[in-house]
């Protein structure tokens, strides 16, 4: 098994053992659960835009293979969370405010990542 894939299987059962801990020895009607359902498929949806575009900026880096991992991960979530959004009518794509959401913080970031020489943390100029 790669280190990617140890990578992915590790974060996968990480985040899983969180949500399940997190709802563990509640009751949730079904609205609220629909509602937490879909605000996850929008917060899979940020995540797989987002570390996409970093995987793909730094394929060139020492960082590069780590958000490759992460991209690879947000893939194999799509294809876990599918079936479930799917039965529940969920939309798994970014909506206009998740994408925003995901533009804005792009444009943001790479001002407040300078190091001290005052170049880009990540190397981008």
């Amino acid at each position: 098994m790669t280190i990617a894939k140890k990578f992915t299987l590790m974060v996968s059962t990480l985040l899983l053992t969180a949500l399940l801990t997190a709802c563990g020895g509640q009751e949730t009607s079904h609205e609220e659960f629909l509602t937490l359902l879909d605000y996850e498929a929008q917060n899979r949806a940020f995540a797989y835009q987002s570390v996409n575009r970093m995987a793909e900026k730094t394929a060139a880096e020492d960082t590069g293979p780590f958000w490759q991992a992460y991209a690879d991960l947000e893939v194999l979530n799509r294809q876990r969370y599918e079936p479930f959004l799917t039965k529940y009518d969920i939309a798994a794509e970014a909506r206009w405010t998740t994408r925003l959401r995901g533009w804005a913080g792009g444009r943001g970031r790479w001002p407040l990542s300078r190091n001290r020489d005052g170049h880009h943390a990540a190397g981008h100029s």
